[in-house]
């Protein structure tokens, strides 16, 4: 299959070009969820006494954070079972690895930072609450291993952050200076009117 060109941009031509739906929702989910979790942890972590009480700020974070675990795991299982779209053969060698690799180290870091939040929130004397419902169990840690957890915690946020913005990024110039179209495959098909 050879890729065609209209106004400038490179399009796929019929085939497994785009992710399918599933995939596509578990995407924007999972993007909608980080871009939550993270500012609640801000919040939570940075002051003491937010409006509305910290504890209700520690909450959505840590259900936020269970929900981008459970999305992860989806992902994975459905990447599994159902192959990723090819990259586009206009791509040189070393950005295929690139996006391969920092697709894997982004569902790593998504794993490890609810792990590590988990682990480090089952070392406290504070319930797991999933917004007030109902308390997540907790696994039996000691003190030295909820540390360690917390140190990961913290320290991973910085990964998710460069991690995130080179994603963004990376979409950013495919999208504008290459105009390859890339951003299609996280897209529903587009009906042309023209």
């Amino acid at each position: 299959m050879k890729d065609v060109t209209l106004r400038g941009a490179v399009y796929f031509t019929a085939g497994a070009r785009r992710y399918d739906a599933t995939a596509r929702t578990l995407h924007w989910l999972t993007a909608m969820v980080i871009f939550a979790v993270v500012p609640l942890g801000w919040i939570f972590a940075e002051f003491k006494k937010p409006l509305g009480g910290a504890a209700l700020y520690a909450s959505l974070h840590k259900t936020l954070g269970l929900i981008v675990l459970a999305l992860i795991v989806a992902r994975l299982v459905w990447r599994v079972i159902h192959q990723p779209p090819a990259l586009p053969a206009r791509q040189a060698e070393w950005e295929k690895v690139a996006a391969v690799a920092s697709h894997w180290l982004l569902y790593f870091i998504f794993i490890a930072m609810p792990l590590s939040g988990y682990i480090d929130s089952s070392a406290s004397t504070h319930p797991i609450s999933v917004l007030g419902f109902f308390d997540v169990p907790k696994i039996p840690v000691s003190h030295a291993v909820g540390e360690a957890a917390e140190q990961v915690h913290v320290l991973g946020q910085f990964a998710v952050y460069l991690l995130v913005i080179l994603h963004i990024g990376a979409t950013a110039w495919h999208l504008l200076v290459r105009r390859d179209a890339i951003l299609d495959r996280m897209l529903p098909r587009q009906t042309n009117a023209d």
